[in-house]
C-alpha cells in the first residue's frame, strides 16, 4: 500500500458532476492517492467547487489553468504527477470503490505496463449498460497487442479504464496530442505499439455518464476531420516504429472505417435530416472514408454491413433511425 498512485481528473464546466466524481476517488480502498484537478478554464462554478473539495484532503492537487482542451488538460496533470502509476477519470463519470486496488494489484501481479478494466455506460434515466466482457483474458503481449487495438477487441480506446506505469509513459514521452479531439485514439494505439505487456481486470470499474454535452458528441465535422488527423498520426507512429506490415496495413485501414462509421452512426442517430446531410458530407469530402471501403472484409459482420449501407446516406439514416427504436445500437 506505500505506492503512490496519481488520479488525473481534467475539469471543464461539470459543476453536476465534479462532487460525485471526486467522492469516488476520494472513498477508495486503495488510499495512498495524489489526486490532480486541472481546471481547464471552466465558466461555470467547477473551480469554485474544486477548491472548496481540495480544502478538506491534502492528497489533492488543484491546477489552475486557461482552457486548452482535453488533452492539454491531461497533459498538465502528467507534468504534476509523482505518483508511480497514473489513471485518468473524466470529471463526469466516477470509478467504483476498489477500482484502484484491483488495478493496481493486477498490473504488479503481472508486470505490465498497463493494466485495463471495462467499464459500464449510465444513461441520462440512470440506465446501465455494461460493456462487453474480457472472457477471463489476463494479458496481451506484444506484438499481439497492436493487433488486438486495431481491431478494437480487448485493448480498448479510451485513456481511463486503464492504469499507466508512469516510467513507462515518461519513457516513450507519450503524451496526448493537443488541439484535435479524438485524442484517445491516437495515444491508445501508440501505447499499443510500444507497450510489452498488458494486463485485464473483467469487471466494469469505471461508470461512464452519457450526456449530449459531452465533448465526444459536439460538433460532429470536427469529429471527422480530427478522427483522420489522430489516425494519420497513429499510422506516422507504427511506421516510426517499424511495425508497419502489409497485415497492419490492412487491418489499419479497416480500423478507420470502423471509426468513422462510429461517427457516422452517431449522426444518424442525434441530428436532423439536414445537419446529418451536411455532416455526413464533410465526411465523404473530407476523409478517406470512400477510399478504404474495400478494406471492410477485416471488418465484424454487422460493422461490414453498415459500412455498405453508409454509402447511401438516405438509406442509411433511415435504417439506423429504426434501429434506435428497437434500442439496437453498435457502440
Amino acid at each position: 500500500m506505500n505506492t503512490l498512485i496519481s488520479v488525473i481528473v481534467p475539469i471543464y464546466n461539470v459543476e453536476q458532476y465534479l462532487e460525485e466524481c471526486c467522492d469516488s476517488i476520494l472513498s477508495q480502498t486503495y488510499t495512498n492517492i495524489e489526486v490532480i484537478l486541472v481546471n481547464d478554464g471552466s465558466t461555470d462554478n467547477s473551480l469554485a467547487i474544486a477548491s472548496r473539495i481540495a480544502a478538506k484532503d491534502e492528497r489533492i492537487v488543484l491546477v489552475n489553468r486557461e482552457n486548452g482542451g482535453l488533452s492539454a488538460a491531461r497533459n498538465t496533470g502528467m507534468l504534476h504527477a509523482s505518483g508511480e502509476y497514473i489513471l485518468f477519470v473524466d470529471s463526469d463519470d466516477w470509478i467504483e470503490p476498489d477500482c484502484l486496488e484491483l488495478l493496481f494489484g493486477n498490473i504488479r501481479q503481472y508486470g505490465a505496463d498497463v493494466s485495463c478494466c471495462h467499464a459500464q455506460y449510465v444513461d441520462e434515466h440512470g440506465i446501465k449498460k455494461p460493456s462487453r466482457s474480457m472472457s477471463g483474458l489476463k494479458s496481451i503481449c506484444a506484438p499481439e497487442l497492436l493487433i488486438d487495438a486495431l481491431l478494437v477487441n480487448n485493448f480498448r480506446t479510451s485513456a481511463w479504464c486503464k492504469l499507466y506505469n508512469r516510467e513507462f509513459l515518461e519513457r516513450h514521452q507519450l503524451r496526448f496530442q493537443e488541439g484535435i479531439v479524438n485524442e484517445d485514439t491516437l495515444f491508445s494505439l501508440q501505447v499499443a505499439c510500444v507497450a510489452t505487456k498488458v494486463s485485464f481486470v473483467d469487471r466494469a470499474l469505471f461508470d461512464i455518464r452519457e450526456r449530449e454535452g459531452s465533448i465526444s458528441r459536439s460538433s460532429y465535422k470536427r469529429l471527422f476531420l480530427d478522427m483522420d488527423t489522430a489516425l494519420d498520426l497513429a499510422q506516422q507512429y507504427m511506421k516510426q516504429c517499424g511495425l508497419y506490415t502489409d497485415q497492419i496495413d490492412k487491418l489499419y485501414k479497416a480500423r478507420y472505417l470502423r471509426s468513422t462509421l462510429y461517427n457516422l452512426l452517431q449522426i444518424a442517430q442525434r441530428l436532423s435530416y439536414s445537419n446529418y446531410c451536411s455532416d455526413y458530407k464533410a465526411c465523404m469530402e473530407g476523409t478517406k472514408y470512400k477510399d478504404y471501403q474495400s478494406y471492410a472484409s477485416y471488418l465484424p459482420l454487422k460493422h461490414r454491413v453498415m459500412c455498405a449501407l453508409s454509402l447511401y446516406p438516405s438509406v442509411f439514416y433511415r435504417i439506423v433511425r429504426i434501429l434506435n427504436t428497437f434500442g439496437f445500437r453498435m457502440h
